[in-house]
């Protein structure tokens, strides 16, 4: 797995100039790994999330945070491939791609509606944000990277309730229900196929996670599926080599 790192807002409650240098300085260190995250030969720096950012200092602040990042990474010889993570597709993280100097967007678990119903169907959810993978593309200025998720349900983070109801929220609702590996190949088909509708210098698809096992989005081994979503993963990657080597972009079912 590749490396990457994230400013996080919320780890950051009070915001210098010299917090950014340290940043800076330990992200020159990170970068230097053979196993880091590079798209277009670029070391990523991601910003989680976009709207955080600009709920903490401002709109027209964090233009400003942007660009003083891209020009302490280059002050260090570096040029940063600058990525924006969002939590959900709608027109105020649109206008934030439009405004910020990124290079790229992407989302970070993007998989239930938030304000939905409390249990809501994996297969469902997956043709919702494919479309809305299409209609965010077509209102940004830069590329979207899709993100493919394992699944969700974060209430093994709460304290154990008498009874489940609608009204409990985070991290009771909503739960996400019904996935699978072979779901999740469809998912994974479905942002290939973005990418070569959409082509970006590097066919790069996130992955919502590795072992996030309190939030139920795991593609790590597990009693109940096996290695079937590492082997997705395993399956698509080979093929998109493959591919890559003939110089075809357009996927094929895996």
């Amino acid at each position: 797995m590749s490396g990457t790192t994230r400013v996080s807002p919320s780890r950051v409650p009070r915001l210098t100039s010299r917090n950014l240098e340290q940043f800076i300085d330990y992200w020159s260190v990170q970068v230097r790994s053979d196993r880091y995250l590079r798209i277009d030969g670029r070391p990523v720096l991601q910003l989680l999330n976009l709207t955080d950012l600009s709920d903490l200092f401002g709109d027209q602040r964090v233009p400003i945070i942007v660009e003083i990042l891209r020009s302490l990474a280059r002050r260090r010889a570096l040029d940063p491939y600058l990525v924006g993570v969002i939590g959900q597709i709608d027109e105020r993280n649109a206008a934030a791609c439009r405004r910020l100097a990124l290079d790229a967007v992407t989302g970070y678990g993007l998989l239930p509606t938030w304000l939905g119903a409390s249990i809501q169907r994996y297969s469902e959810l997956i043709d919702i944000r494919v479309r809305e993978w299409y209609q965010f593309q077509a209102d940004i200025p830069i590329p979207f990277y899709p993100v493919v998720c394992a699944g969700w349900d974060a209430s093994p983070r709460g304290i154990p309730v008498e009874e489940y109801r609608d009204n409990l929220g985070y991290p009771y609702s909503p739960v996400v229900v019904g996935e699978s590996p072979s779901l999740f190949h469809r998912f994974v088909d479905e942002a290939r196929l973005f990418n070569a509708a959409h082509p970006p210098r590097e066919n790069v698809i996130f992955v919502h996670a590795l072992n996030e096992w309190t939030e139920g989005s795991v593609i790590e081994p597990s009693d109940r599926h096996g290695f079937g979503y590492l082997e997705v993963l395993r399956t698509a990657t080979v093929t998109t080599a493959a591919q890559a080597r003939r110089g075809d972009r357009s996927p094929t079912s895996s």
